[in-house]
């Protein structure tokens, strides 16, 4: 903190004794965490954070929920409370893992520590009182390599959120900030993708940088259940484990249809995506067993419902369509017509006016690319997601379901999906709600002119 000059009886002014204190944890930042902060890091946070206090470049990857965003947070108010006229610029790829997540984090523990007289907290910035010119954190997305430079003081910190999500042109303006004395950098992340500044901070550039890797199974704050569920259901060799659970990151292998890599894209999309039009809605039916009823409803690019009923028989399934027909303002319905989903597309054309209904035979001839219909709606996500276009919400089941399913190619030269019964020797489940969402991304639903088409109305998932 700023010196303020003696007090009326001539001793240092409290802020002069804060600030001398604080001073002391200038390399010592578990310290100020556990004094200032009044919080005890976690095992592997200290680790982290002791790397940060000798003056290394620190890269974190992790399953989900072990307390990185909070780490990061200590590390930008360490930055702001310990150097006079420190700098501290912060990213993450979307503005709601910036401001919803990070930021908040930030603004939670200035709130309750002794820090909160002497900062002056914002949306986007938090400055000492006094010199909010010089003196700073700033929150800026990483939408172009400009919101990243033209940063300069005795002492920069770079905090970085989900860190594998920020292009590699955005972090080389980073990159070149830390070769100026006094700057550092902090950056962390699930390990969403095998190539990219953050892979090359644990593999190809890792002298450079102190890493850690820092599993869900390690941490007090993630259920064990968590880990458990995930290895049942999709196996302790899937990239879905390796990433959300043990913080590695994907082999992505060969036979993969979707790369994991771009279905998590597509999660840092949701929150940045306006809900649009058209309004469509995917229905896969279920036939047997374990499988389930599944909805999914579109809203433009953005996905706004993901519902999943059990045991329903074909009139509950025709009634909920309609329901969500009448409350969503659908257009158009696809339903998967293997099986028993011929039955609810023929109630829904019986009910239904003003949507079209579609039937969709997964198992239907394909075209020159895909050996059959179910690997050409595949196949349109697939580019769709490769675009950027699309915006998936944060729902495991689906991540999961979307990556895990292969293909392999014929003696034609064709695409062939794998079958969902090849998924189930492999002990996975089916992938409903992947097909549901395949299906309400099917195509371009046209309605006849002059049908009326009910308004889009708030949906939340």
């Amino acid at each position: 903190m700023a010196k303020t000059g003696l007090d009326r009886r001539g001793r240092p002014s409290s802020a002069d004794r804060a600030a001398a204190r604080l001073l002391e944890f200038r390399s010592d930042p578990i310290g100020f965490c556990e004094v200032v902060l009044g919080v005890r890091p976690d095992g592997w946070q200290r680790l982290a954070l002791r790397a940060l206090g000798s003056g290394s470049n620190v890269s974190i990857r992790s399953g989900h929920g072990v307390g990185k965003s909070a780490l990061l947070s200590w590390c930008m108010l360490w930055a702001l409370s310990c150097w006079p006229h420190a700098k501290v610029p912060c990213t993450a790829p979307t503005e709601h893992q910036l401001w919803d997540v990070l930021w908040a984090e930030a603004g939670r523990w200035l709130k309750r520590s002794e820090l909160a007289p002497y900062m002056l907290f914002t949306q986007t910035k938090i400055a000492i009182r006094g010199y909010e010119e010089s003196w700073f954190a700033v929150a800026r997305t990483a939408r172009t390599a400009e919101n990243l430079a033209g940063f300069h003081a005795p002492r920069l910190l770079y905090v970085v959120d989900e860190a594998s999500g920020i292009r590699d042109e955005i972090m080389v303006t980073v990159d070149g900030a830390l070769t100026t004395e006094g700057s550092q950098c902090i950056m962390a992340g699930n390990p969403t993708r095998g190539e990219g500044y953050f892979f090359d901070s644990h593999t190809r550039s890792r002298g450079r940088w102190e890493c850690f890797a820092v599993s869900s199974m390690d941490s007090p704050r993630v259920s064990q259940s968590y880990a458990v569920e995930m290895a049942e259901k999709w196996g302790l060799d899937s990239d879905v484990y390796r990433v959300r659970v043990l913080g590695e990151f994907p082999k992505e292998l060969s036979e993969s249809f979707l790369r994991l890599s771009e279905i998590e894209l597509a999660v840092q999309r949701w929150h940045e995506l306006p809900a649009g039009e058209p309004v469509e809605l995917g229905v896969d039916v279920a036939r047997f067993g374990s499988d389930e009823t599944v909805f999914v409803l579109r809203c433009g690019d953005k996905v706004t419902l993901i519902e999943r009923q059990s045991g329903w028989d074909l009139m509950q399934t025709a009634g909920r369509v309609i329901q969500l027909c009448d409350e969503r303002g659908v257009r158009t319905v696809r339903v998967d017509d293997t099986g028993l989903g011929g039955g609810v597309v023929d109630r829904l054309r019986e009910q239904l006016s003003g949507v079209q209904v579609v039937p969709v035979n997964f198992g239907g001839s394909g075209d020159g690319h895909y050996l059959n219909q179910a690997g050409v709606l595949w196949g349109a996500l697939r580019e769709r997601l490769r675009s950027g276009e699309i915006g998936l919400p944060d729902n495991a089941e689906l991540v999961a379901q979307l990556s895990a399913r292969r293909h392999s190619i014929t003696s034609t030269g064709k695409i062939a999906l794998e079958r969902k019964s090849d998924m189930k020797r492999r002990k996975l489940p089916s992938p409903d709600i992947a097909d549901a969402l395949v299906l309400a991304f099917g195509g371009v639903g046209l309605v006849p002119a002059g049908v009326f088409v009910r308004p889009v109305q708030y949906s939340v998932l």
